[in-house]
């Protein structure tokens, strides 16, 4: 019950903020036949990306970001910001749940890409939340919140994702009528693609260990399974890709399709490039996405 009461606050404050910034706007969240219409939803999480990088923060910032900086304009900007946690898989929990995430079995740190599912069966989010009302929902990038079910009578290393088998529970087990991502974090095995509930390509390769993570010498992942044509440079042009091609294909079709949510995930580019970069390729790919021409129909978060 508390999960649900935390979902609904979330939805409930994203909900405000639309309908203020349609009133900044001079516009209406009604469509051309006056009837009313329910709002489109993009929730944008980016690793690595830090409040003094977009320009709208930071005047001096290095990083130009005008499509960010056009949605704080055009919007609200909050200067007064808070987390759940200061890692991948508790503060994913916590977004999509409205719970903290050490009420869970994820009492510190994070998971792996062969843990299992860490959203409990049955547990509200806000994809199930918004799909309820009719929404079309889409998580497209790191996923990092395990897949299948997990068994508490066993170790969390005991129970490893079997990718030769659907990977439910899953995004599309917790509200989600489409996936396209990664299991985890960059430096985490198995290295693959994984789309609504199976792998589209099985890890039948294997990488060796690069580079040097304690003093951030270069690209870094651990040893593992891999796709065979899997890259890590590849991923986020990928993300950027399909989140694209949602958002058009949405746009195109938006006078008789129902209101879409998506929750964009961008995966933590520190581990594929210098970390002098990191932030600069995750604000990129930021600005690519929140600069297409339909993005007027849509709010961002």
């Amino acid at each position: 019950m508390v999960g649900r009461v935390g979902i609904r606050l979330i939805v409930f404050a994203i909900l405000v903020s639309v309908v203020t910034t349609a009133r900044c706007r001079g516009g209406s969240a009604q469509t051309d036949a006056g009837a009313l219409r329910r709002p489109n939803i993009v929730i944008v999480l980016v690793d690595d990306l830090g409040i003094g990088d977009p320009g709208c923060y930071n005047a001096e910032s290095k990083i130009r970001t005008p499509s960010i900086d056009r949605i704080a304009r055009e919007g609200m900007r909050f200067t007064d910001v808070h987390s759940s946690s200061s890692v991948c898989s508790p503060t994913r929990y916590a977004i999509l749940t409205g719970r903290y995430a050490w009420r869970s079995r994820l009492k510190s740190g994070v998971l792996e890409g062969y843990s299992r599912a860490l959203i409990e069966s049955g547990r509200p989010t806000i994809a199930s939340l918004l799909k309820e009302q009719g929404y079309t929902t889409a998580g497209i990038g790191k996923w990092h919140l395990g897949f299948q079910t997990f068994d508490p009578a066993r170790g969390e290393r005991e129970q490893p994702v079997n990718y030769s088998r659907p990977l439910r529970p899953g995004p599309l087990t917790v509200g989600f009528d489409e996936f396209f991502g990664i299991p985890a974090s960059l430096d985490m095995p198995p290295y693959v693609f994984v789309e609504n509930d199976h792998p589209t390509e099985m890890p039948t390769a294997k990488v060796a260990t690069s580079g040097d993570a304690k003093r951030a010498r270069g690209p870094f992942w651990r040893p593992g399974a891999m796709a065979p044509s899997f890259r890590h440079t590849d991923v986020l042009p990928r993300l950027t890709e399909r989140a694209v091609a949602f958002l058009d294909r949405k746009q195109s079709r938006r006078r008789k399709s129902r209101s879409s949510c998506i929750w964009l995930s961008l995966a933590p580019t520190r581990l594929t490039c210098r970390a002098r970069n990191s932030s600069v390729r995750a604000a990129q790919a930021t600005t690519v996405i929140l600069s297409r021409r339909s993005m007027p129909q849509w709010v961002m978060f």
